[in-house]
């Protein structure tokens, strides 16, 4: 069966890594049955790798980040090239059906943010979070299968739209195998651990790092000498001005680091060393660097909203996302009770574990063994 993966619109790193993930896993399970063909742009050619002979990659134009362009080229373009390459199924990393065919399609959807209003902004995001909810609901309708990050996500969808999808599926997100390796080889107990605080993401507002920030100023105030790092690109630059200046009014600047990308080995060491993690985001449809640390036996530390919980699983602590300030009690006594902190590594270990790519790609792995077979009793 030939099978087209559209990665036309993966732009961001938490894109690239669950595509790659789970590409690594379809080549490993479906190699030798299928030819998968793999279309994407200049700006995401990274996701290029060598999967073997069944896979191939095919270069669009370059679209980059501009949706619009992207799909009127799939209303226009798409159907010649999909005849072309005598495809049979189409993947969609969207969250919406790809346009411009009538090709059987699942869909993976990652996405929550055209739900939640509070963070458009602009007329812009208005409008694009419209087109998004248009296009998730036409997909819930007409697709073969939807894949959901997130059991959080796949019921966000259905109450937003009140559409029950032909088949549903959740199909996490991955960790790499080399976070387990190098966790295994350098865990650290938590007297070796710094007095530290720990945030990896893109930092967007819907992040709320100006809570860490509030957090911070109150751990401190009682009387604990406790460090923040935040890690990570920022999503523009009036929001880092923010955080900054909020540091700066609470005189924080001696016990926060902010610390833009950084290197992959830099990042485990982050994990590594650091006593908690911390995400209070809103608007989140799995939480990848939760189990990142996780992997390191790092107990992480979520707000109740959307999908971090149902990530974190008992290797964290859930929070009132309405009352994180009053809330503070419980972050001390992770940071500093050896006996509590060590109960909440041991469960974020065994919970890392579940996250494992040859675990979370299953159920795309056997729905396409089902899809084929499907196909074959009626061809």
């Amino acid at each position: 069966m030939n099978i087209v993966i559209d990665a036309l619109p993966i732009n961001h790193m938490s894109g690239r890594h669950v595509i790659s993930g789970h590409l690594r896993m379809l080549a490993k399970y479906h190699g030798d049955r299928h030819q998968f063909f793999v279309l994407h742009h200049h700006n995401n050619r990274d996701l290029c790798c060598d999967l073997g002979s069944s896979f191939h990659w095919i270069e669009c134009p370059n679209f980059g980040e501009n949706w619009s362009a992207r799909l009127w080229w799939q209303f226009t373009q798409l159907e010649s090239l999909l005849t072309q390459l005598k495809a049979q199924l189409i993947i969609s990393t969207s969250g919406a059906l790809v346009p411009g065919t009538k090709l059987p399609q699942v869909v993976i959807a990652q996405n929550p943010w055209c739900y939640v209003r509070e963070f458009h902004y602009t007329i812009g995001d208005r409008l694009k979070a419209w087109l998004q909810r248009q296009g998730y609901k036409q997909a819930q309708k007409k697709a073969q299968a939807m894949f959901f990050n997130s059991t959080y996500l796949g019921n966000l969808y259905l109450e937003q739209t009140g559409i029950q999808p032909n088949r549903s599926y959740i199909l996490y997100n991955g960790i790499d195998d080399d976070f387990f390796e190098n966790a295994t080889e350098q865990y650290l107990a938590f007297k070796n651990r710094e007095l530290t605080i720990l945030t990896v993401s893109v930092m967007t507002p819907h992040k709320k790092i100006e809570e860490l920030i509030s957090m911070l100023d109150i751990v401190i105030q009682q009387g604990f000498s406790v460090k923040l790092i935040i890690v990570g690109p920022w999503s523009n630059t009036s929001y880092k001005l923010q955080i900054e200046k909020l540091i700066q009014d609470f005189k924080l600047h001696n016990y926060v680091t902010i610390t833009d990308k950084v290197s992959r080995e830099k990042l485990q060491e982050f994990y590594q060393k650091s006593r908690v993690f911390c995400l209070f985001s809103r608007c989140e449809s799995f939480g990848i660097p939760a189990i990142e640390a996780q992997t390191y036996g790092t107990p992480t530390i979520v707000a109740d909203f959307c999908a971090p919980p149902e990530v974190a699983g008992p290797g964290g602590i859930i929070i009132n996302s309405l009352n994180i300030i009053q809330e503070t009690n419980k972050i001390i006594k992770l940071l500093t009770d050896s006996a509590e902190w060590e109960l909440y590594s041991r469960n974020a270990f065994n919970n890392a574990d579940r996250f494992r790519w040859n675990k979370v790609t299953l159920p795309l792995i056997n729905f396409i063994s089902e899809f084929s077979s499907h196909e074959k009793s009626n061809g």
